[in-house]
This record gives structure tokens, sequence and C-alpha cells, in this order.
């Protein structure tokens, strides 16, 4: 019993003494290499990249049918108008370039990039054209 408590005894004091040990300092080759570790350089932007994006977005564009609403209060948080397509099925509409105003309550078809909203599980377009039905 007398050993059991020695053991403890000396392994606290190990614990204690590990804790409040200095560390020991960097040299200069280590200080260099944790700094260079931690600097991040900016990557040049590539010319093709933004060529790239608009084949992508022209590629990803969508048409869909329906009836021009305003959007009421919602949990959305987005989009000013909705395509409804039917009693139970709708997008989210928003538009910089087209006044979606002109259309309300007519049919149109909307064409546009779809990507899903932030809340809701529901898409949203982003309108490029509307023609008139």
């Amino acid at each position: 019993m007398k050993k059991l408590a020695l053991i403890l005894i000396i392994m606290a004091v190990v614990l204690i003494l590990s804790l409040y040990m200095k560390p020991k300092f960097e040299t200069k080759e280590e200080k260099e290499i944790t700094k260079e570790t931690f600097i991040t350089y900016p990557t040049p932007p590539e010319e093709n990249n933004n060529q790239d994006k608009d084949k992508q977005e022209e590629k990803s564009l969508v048409s869909k049918i329906g009836i021009v609403e305003i959007l009421a209060a919602n949990i959305y948080q987005q989009g000013t108008h909705i395509l409804r397509e039917d009693q139970d099925n709708f997008i989210l509409l928003e538009s910089e370039g087209v006044d979606l105003n002109q259309y309300l309550l007519k049919k149109v078809k909307v064409s546009g990039s779809l990507s899903p909203t932030v809340e809701g599980g529901k898409q949203i377009m982003n309108v490029e054209t509307v023609e008139p039905l």
C-alpha cells in the first residue's frame, strides 16, 4: 500500500513539473519555418476563369412557364416574386435586369439560372428573360 502511494506521489510530481516547465526556445530556423507555415499568398487571377463562368451560366439556363405573382411575407428570405407553375408548385424569382412587376398575374415563360434557396428547400431563379404567353 505504501509503494502504491509513493508511486502516485511521484507521478503527481512529474505531472506538475511537466506543466510548469518553460517551453524550449525555438531556433532561428524553426521560427522561419513557423512564419512561412502561416503566411498565405493570394493566387493570381486566371484570365480564363471568367470565361469559364460565363459558359457555365449559359449552360445552366433553364426555362419555366407559369403565372408571375408578388412574393408576400415568407420564410425564404430571398426573391421578389414567384412563378406559380400550378396550384402547389412554385419557384422564387429575382432579377436585376428585368422588371417583373410588368408581368404580374400574367402567364409567362421565364429563363434564367436556378439555385437552391437559403431557407425552406425551394428553388430561386435569377431571371434573365421573360416572354409573355
